[in-house]
Parts: structure tokens; sequence; C-alpha cells
């Protein structure tokens, strides 16, 4: 009898059914990662939306309000006994000396850098409290303005001033007096600057014996004068 040969049916079906099912697998493997990412990213969204933005801090700067006269007071210079200072400019030194005596004093000016250099003494009444050096008028000599204060409560101010005449002396410098216009509601707590080719003056200014928001500000020229130089009155504002 020859030999029965029996085809069988499982051995390519097994093999569908296990390509199938790898294939299943793969999928499956591929939609766990996707997922698995999807998850991840969802939580870091979340975790983003969770974390709090503070508002970033501006400051604002409020305009200063002027200042109170108890204020200004701690602000001004404070007088020192036995006052000494020297000040220069373009080659020539100013000393300045005095006692600083509460009531009556004395203010000395010692030139250094001139060819005469005899020294200038003046009383005054008050205490120095500063002292400015300039050349106003642009002449190559420099001048000196030595600013004393007076008695409180209305510490009145007075300028001491010296000019170098061409480096070659020195000689005071005639202030005026305040005019009517000028001393209309002053009363005192003067303030001054060497600015610009100009000497500055400035004072609040009073109504009914109080201060008001006002203040006069006197500008002067220096100028040749016959027998010496005059502090002149340029111009008066208020603001």
């Amino acid at each position: 009898m020859g030999d029965i040969i029996v085809m069988s049916e499982a051995t390519p079906k097994a093999r569908i059914v296990g390509c199938v099912q790898v294939s299943i697998d793969l999928k499956s493997s591929i939609c766990s990662v996707v997922i698995a990412c999807l998850y991840v990213a969802g939580c870091d969204k979340a975790a983003d939306s969770k974390t709090e933005t503070k508002p970033i801090e501006t400051k604002v700067t409020k305009p200063s309000e002027p200042m109170s006269e108890a204020e200004a007071a701690k602000t001004k210079p404070v007088p020192v006994k036995n006052y000494s200072k020297e000040v220069s400019l373009q080659g020539v030194t100013f000393r300045i000396e005095s006692p600083n005596n509460e009531g009556d004093n004395s203010v000395t000016i010692t030139p250094v850098g001139l060819e005469h250099g005899e020294p200038y003494k003046q009383k005054v009444v008050g205490q120095v409290v500063d002292v400015k050096c300039d050349d106003l008028d642009v002449s190559g000599a420099p001048e000196v303005y030595v600013i004393v204060r007076g008695p409180e409560p209305d510490a009145k101010g007075t300028v001491v001033a010296c000019a170098a005449n061409g480096k070659k002396s020195m000689t005071p410098i005639n202030i005026p007096a305040d005019t009517p216009e000028i001393a209309n509601g002053y009363s005192g707590h003067d303030e001054y600057e060497a600015m610009e080719g100009t000497f500055v003056r400035r004072f609040t200014v009073y109504e009914d014996g109080k201060p008001t928001k006002k203040i006069r500000q006197i500008q002067y020229k220096l100028k040749p004068g016959e027998a010496s130089w005059q502090l002149k009155v340029d111009k008066t504002i208020e603001y």
C-alpha cells in the first residue's frame, strides 16, 4: 500500500494567529507608550498651571513735599568756633578765619598767590557758615564770598566778599543794601550760591509775620566801580 499523506491545517493557522498576536502586542506597547507620554505631558502642564506667578512690584516714588522751617534748619551748615578754611581757584588761595562769636564777630580774609597779599578784616554780626569762591566776571582773577548767618530766630544773612585784581592785589566787593521792593516780606534765613556768572540769594517771603510758599531770588552781577568792585542787582524773581 502506498503512504497516505494527511495535510494539517493547524500549522499555517498557528502562524497566522501568532503573527496577529505579535502585531496586537506591538500595537498595545505603542499605545501604552503614547498614553504614558500624554499622561506625563498632562501632569507637567497641570503643574505649570498650578505654579503661582507673583506680579512684579513697581515702586512709585512720590514727589517730596516742601520741608518745614524746622526741617530746613537741620540742613543748614552749623557754625563752629574758631572758623578756618581755605579755598583756591585759578592759582589764588583765600584763607578765611573768624573767632565765630555768636554776637559781635569778625572775618579776616588773607590772599595767597598775589603780588600784594595784605589781609582784609571786617566786623560782622553773626557767625561764618560757608564760603563760596568763583570768577563771576570771567576775568581770570577769582573772588571769595564769606557767608555770615545772624542770630536766631531771624538768622539774617550777610556777605563779606573780596576780589583779586588781576592777581596783583585784593580789594573788598561792595554789596548794596536791599531796596524796598526786595526788603518787602523779608525775614531772614537767606541762602546763597555762586553759579553761571551770577551770585544768587534766596529767601522765603513772609506775609503778616508768617512764611508763605513764595521764594524770592535776587541775582547779582559783578561790576567794576569807581573805587571798588560792586555786586549789582541784575534780576529779581519770585516762584
